[in-house]
């Protein structure tokens, strides 16, 4: 749906700016939030937040990494700081910034002018996992875990009298090992629906309870 697709590039927009504008007046200046150097200064030198050890020895102090950002705010709301917001606000303007330039931006430009579709292309060979990748646009990526990405997959519609369907693989190699081993605890979790890895959890701590005593579990 085009005029979706711009009407929400307009709202990503706005509070994209929304955004920026609180976290320039936290900051007392103005800065370009998607820089990593500009971002770091304002960070460390500025706020005088300190990431992890452990944290900036895997991605380097001057990090702004995702995992360190996440790590900074939660010990910022365990004490209660109120610098939590700004860090919260950085990763809300990472998400939605992302949202524009990956998927409003791009996608018109996606449609075939001659159906009305995005046609994407699907590879089985592109990533290690063996797993389909897909790009032009990249629907596996479109966000679904948080208010502002749920919009984003409100835009692809289907044609009247169509139905759009959604399908995944489910365990595919375990279920082939089961197939061909015939190995029937295997076959029984897959037959009633339950979580393999649960079931394999729980025949290993059957017959070993002092392994469950040991891990607490």
């Amino acid at each position: 749906d085009l005029d979706a697709v711009r009407k929400l590039e307009e709202t990503y927009t706005e509070k994209r700016q929304e955004v920026a504008e609180a976290l320039h007046k936290t900051a007392g200046k103005e800065f370009n939030i998607g820089s990593v150097p500009q971002l770091a200064s304002v960070l460390y030198d500025d706020l005088k937040l300190k990431p992890a050890p452990k944290l900036a020895r895997k991605y380097g102090a001057r990090s702004t990494d995702k995992a360190i950002l996440q790590d900074l705010q939660e010990r910022l709301h365990d004490q209660r700081s109120p610098l939590e917001g700004f860090v919260s606000g950085v990763r809300g303007w990472r998400e939605v910034n992302t949202l524009i330039t990956r998927h409003t931006t791009p996608l018109p430009g996606l449609i075939d002018p001659a159906t009305k579709l995005v046609h994407p292309h699907f590879t089985q060979t592109a990533v290690r996992s063996t797993r389909l990748s897909c790009r032009d646009p990249n629907l596996q990526q479109v966000p679904v875990r948080t208010d502002l990405g749920r919009l984003m997959r409100g835009v692809f519609v289907a044609f009247e009298g169509w139905k759009l369907l959604g399908a995944d693989e489910s365990q595919v190699e375990l279920r082939i090992m089961a197939h061909f081993s015939h190995d029937p605890a295997m076959l029984e979790a897959f037959h009633n629906g339950e979580d393999i890895h649960a079931k394999t959890t729980h025949i290993i701590f059957a017959n070993r309870p002092d392994l469950e005593q040991r891990f607490d579990f």
